[in-house]
C-alpha cells in the first residue's frame, strides 16, 4: 500500500504550519509596533515601555524589534531568507525573556506573563531553522534557480573547453 505523504512532503508540511503560525503571530506583534495596528502603542508607545525594561533607548528599539517582527514574518510566511528570519526572531523572543519575562516565572498565565509562550516561539523557530522552508518556499525556487543557472554555466564552460 503506497503512503498518500512521503516523509519530504510531510516535513514540507510540518515547516509550512510553523511557518504560517509564525507569520500569524509576528506579523500581528510587529504590525503592534510599528504602525500601532491591532490595539499596539506604535513606535512611540512600544518605545516608552522598552526604555521603562532598560532598553534604551527605546523608539530605536521598538523600530528594530519591530522590524525583526513584521520583517522575520513575511520572510517566514513566504520562506524567503527563511532561516535567517528565525534566528532573529529567536533572538528577540530570548531578550524579551531576559529583560521582562523570566523574573515573572514560567507560567504565562500570570498578571504579568512568564516565559512559557517565548519559550515555545524560540523552539519553533529553531524548529524552521534546522528543517529550513521546504519546498513550498520562495527559498526553494531560489535555489533552483540558482542550480539551473550553475549547470547551464557548467555546461557552456564545458563546450569552450571542447573548442
Amino acid at each position: 500500500m503506497r503512503m498518500p505523504f512521503t516523509p519530504s512532503t510531510r516535513a514540507d508540511i510540518a515547516s509550512l504550519l510553523l511557518r504560517f503560525g509564525l507569520l500569524l503571530d509576528f506579523f500581528v506583534h510587529g504590525s503592534q509596533k510599528l504602525f500601532g495596528a491591532f490595539g499596539g502603542g506604535g513606535i512611540a508607545g512600544t518605545g516608552a515601555f522598552f526604555a521603562s525594561i532598560g532598553a534604551a533607548p527605546g523608539p530605536l528599539w521598538a523600530v528594530i524589534v519591530g522590524l525583526v517582527e513584521f520583517g522575520g514574518a513575511i520572510c517566514i510566511g513566504f520562506g524567503l531568507l527563511t532561516r535567517l528570519a528565525a534566528i532573529g526572531i529567536a533572538v528577540d523572543m530570548t531578550a524579551a525573556i531576559a529583560l521582562y519575562n523570566w523574573p515573572h516565572g514560567f507560567f504565562a498565565e500570570t498578571a504579568t506573563g512568564g516565559w512559557e509562550i517565548n519559550m515555545l516561539i524560540i523552539t519553533m523557530c529553531l524548529a524552521v531553522v534546522f528543517m529550513g522552508a521546504g519546498s513550498v518556499s520562495l527559498d526553494a525556487v531560489l535555489v533552483r534557480r540558482w542550480q539551473a543557472r550553475l549547470a547551464t554555466a557548467a555546461s557552456r564552460d564545458a563546450d569552450r573547453a571542447r573548442v
